[in-house]
């Protein structure tokens, strides 16, 4: 079973140096990344910069789960087969 590192943003986010130093990093108010850690996930665009600073700091990079991507909706579209005929 794969057990990733941290189980909150909180958890990864304190382990990088704490949400006042990430969100200065970041270029974000620390308000702004408290908010982010009180919603339960990272928004996506600061994914790459989570990935950045955590080889900065020597840390795995961070599992996708902890951050709020979107899901791919089902498809709508009905698959056809254009293939010819060999016999025309």
């Amino acid at each position: 079973m794969l057990r990733h590192m941290y189980k909150t943003p909180r958890q990864y986010i304190d382990a990088l140096g704490g949400y006042r130093e990430v969100a200065a990093r970041f270029g974000i108010a620390s308000t702004t990344m408290h908010s982010h850690l009180t919603s339960g996930h990272l928004p996506p665009k600061l994914y790459k910069a989570c990935c950045e600073l955590s080889a900065e700091k020597g840390l795995p990079p961070p599992h996708s789960s902890l951050f709020s991507f979107s899901d791919l909706t089902p498809s709508t579209l009905v698959s056809v087969d254009i293939r010819q005929d060999d016999a025309a």
